[in-house]
């Protein structure tokens, strides 16, 4: 039986980003009320990066949550601080649709996730498409 890689096959955002084919992609910036985010995709190690600011006195709250919405990871950003990164480690996810919410007050901000298997004849040869 072939082994099988687990590849991110598109990050879905609102906005339309145009990604060149390069080993770090840029997946976009999120401009939100009470809040800023920026992410990007590291294909060789299949991380993305994430990047917050927002104003002092809340708390920043990120999860990645699988499709039927439980949550598999989450993070938190004090109200102490008003910067922060997360990197999520999606190589080891199975096939599927995943979502990144973000939340700060009353503000949710989503981002779905969708990964695919493809042959293990291609290591580490990741490909970042937006739908």
């Amino acid at each position: 039986m072939k082994k099988l890689l687990k590849i991110v096959a598109g990050l879905m955002l609102v906005s339309s980003f145009a990604l060149a084919n390069s080993p770090n992609e840029k997946l976009g910036n999120v401009e939100a009320k009470t809040f800023k985010m920026a992410m990007y995709f590291d294909q060789a190690s299949g991380i993305i990066k994430t990047f917050y600011e927002k104003d002092l006195g809340e708390n920043l709250k990120i999860e990645i949550l699988n499709k039927k919405g439980k949550v598999l990871t989450e993070s938190f950003m004090g109200k102490k601080r008003n910067s922060a990164r997360f990197n999520f480690d999606i190589s080891n996810l199975d096939s599927g649709v995943y979502t990144l919410r973000v939340s700060l007050g009353d503000e949710v901000v989503t981002r779905n996730i969708s990964l695919s298997e493809v042959d293990a004849k291609k290591v580490h040869n990741y490909k970042m498409e937006l739908l």
